[in-house]
Order: structure tokens, then C-alpha cells, then sequence
């Protein structure tokens, strides 16, 4: 799952989150609109990721959003799967832009093409989802320090 696009804070339907905001996606509803009502709740992703996708499948996300530090619930959603999350910012921050994509975009393409790059004049096939997320912290710090890419994850260690 990749999203690259705006993220909030609403209210807490449930009173599962400490801070008393769901982090959520926003979407457009059916006329195209961008309402409270048309968000897609860290709640609601969380349970259509574990009832949709199956369960011997790994998930990634990808998160370039404002709000998205537990956007996918991993600290309080006992998925049945092994799920990994990089986020944007924190759940109190804003993801910055660079004019050409969100910031974490931008970190993530490069440090791919790296460590690609690296693989591929070593001999390697591969690289690890750790040195995914280490490459991209690394970048976006480089670039701002008022976001902080977020990473959790359910399952073995990346």
C-alpha cells in the first residue's frame, strides 16, 4: 500500500487512541468532495487491511502524510499478519513538500535507487526492509527537521 496525499486528525469515535484523535486518509466521497465524513479512519484501513488482504501476505505501507505516524494502528491492531509501516511524520506533525512530492517520496525513490545501485555493484540480489527505513530517516533529515519519519512494525524484524 502506497498513499501519497493529505492525512488528519478526527475525533476519536471509539476511545481507542490516548490522544483522543484517529489519524485518517483523506478521501474523496462519492461526488468527488473532501469531507470529514469520506475519511478512511486508522480503525477502519486497519480492519480492511487484515480482513482483505491474506494472511500468508506481508504488508508494507507507505504513508506521505500529514498525521501518519500510527495511521495503520500497528501499536494497538492485532493484525493477523506480519505488517510493516513507513510514515511521514508523526501523529502531531505535518509531512513537508519538496515541490516535487512529499518529502518521504522523494527520500524513499532515492534511497532505493542507493541501495539498488549498492546491491547491484556488490554482487547482491537484495537489500532489507531495515536499511529502507534507516536510508529514508536519513534523507528526510537531511532535508527538514520538522517531520520525522515514523516506522513500526508487526512481525519479524525487518
Amino acid at each position: 500500500w502506497f498513499f501519497a496525499g493529505h492525512g488528519v486528525n478526527v475525533p476519536d469515535r471509539d476511545s481507542d487512541e490516548s490522544d483522543g484523535f484517529d489519524e485518517a486518509f483523506v478521501t474523496p466521497d462519492i461526488q468527488g468532495k473532501l469531507t470529514e465524513q469520506a475519511v478512511l479512519t486508522d480503525d477502519d484501513f486497519s480492519r480492511a487491511l487484515d480482513a482483505y488482504v491474506p494472511q500468508d501476505v506481508r504488508i508494507l505501507c507507505i504513508c506521505d502524510c500529514c498525521h501518519s505516524g500510527t495511521i495503520c494502528d500497528i501499536d494497538s491492531y492485532r493484525y493477523h499478519h506480519d505488517i510493516y509501516q513507513i510514515s511521514a511524520s508523526l501523529d502531531n506533525e505535518e509531512a513537508e513538500d519538496t515541490g516535487r512530492g512529499g518529502v518521504l517520496t522523494y527520500s524513499l525513490r532515492h534511497t532505493l535507487l542507493s541501495l539498488g545501485f549498492a546491491a547491484m555493484a556488490h554482487g547482491h540480489k537484495n537489500f532489507s526492509l531495515q536499511q529502507v527505513f534507516d536510508g529514508c530517516k536519513k534523507r528526510v533529515s537531511r532535508i527538514t527537521k520538522e517531520q520525522q519519519v515514523s516506522v513500526a512494525w508487526q512481525g519479524p524484524d525487518p
